[in-house]
């Protein structure tokens, strides 16, 4: 259910992006049965895009629900497929992936690379189809418009040190430049998308993943 939900509020939110950024500041464009309005702004073009939807009372900030939806599904497809830990996903960059050749058949087999966190241990994972879609996702979607990855910092919370920038998967865009995405921020949004799919435990309580 919450592969679902949040694979569903991925498309649904860049469906309702792309409308809109296709609508002129004040016109209206509709997504399925509903008809949105595309809020006037600064002009800027790197501006947010906003919308006013009749059911809400406030007016949505289409750019920013697109952002969360993605990484939200980024992050739990990881994890999915993978089974590290939040800190470890966030510690991902561009030198994870890494290929092994096998040396009696030549076959090439793309390899995850997992740095030491809590258990002090280096791991290799191996990619199946499934996350190599994923991780090719996010990678297009951080890259350049000249194809390289920015170099982020990202802030160790339990040493409390700020690490040497590195190529991170998990960056997204703020302003003109980029930023990492730290592990309480994909927490908070993996729990609101648990929260929206209704999913609850044997107890009947609302389920929470750590």
């Amino acid at each position: 259910m919450l592969q679902t939900r949040v694979d569903d509020e991925r498309l649904a939110t860049a469906a309702c992006l792309r409308a809109a950024e296709a609508t002129e500041p004040g016109g209206s464009f509709a997504i399925g049965d509903r008809t949105l309005h595309r809020a006037k702004g600064s002009g800027d073009p790197m501006a947010r895009v906003w919308v006013n939807d009749p059911e809400r009372p406030k007016r949505r900030d289409a750019s920013g629900e697109e952002d969360r939806a993605f990484w939200t599904w980024a992050a739990v497809e990881t994890l999915r497929h993978t089974g590290i830990r939040i800190e470890e996903l966030t510690e991902l960059s561009h030198h994870s992936l890494i290929q092994y050749t096998v040396p009696d058949t030549g076959e090439i087999v793309p390899l995850l690379q997992i740095a030491p966190s809590k258990t002090d241990t280096e791991r290799l994972l191996v990619i199946s189809p499934e996350l190599a879609d994923v991780l090719a996702t996010t990678i297009g979607r951080i890259r350049d418009h000249d194809g390289a990855v920015a170099c982020v910092a990202s802030y160790d919370s339990h040493e409390r040190v700020w690490n040497a920038p590195m190529p991170l998967l998990f960056q997204r865009r703020f302003g003109i430049g980029n930023r990492s995405i730290p592990a309480d921020t994909i927490r908070g949004w993996i729990g609101g998308a648990l929260e929206g799919a209704g999913i609850k435990d044997a107890s009947g309580r609302p389920l929470r993943f750590t």
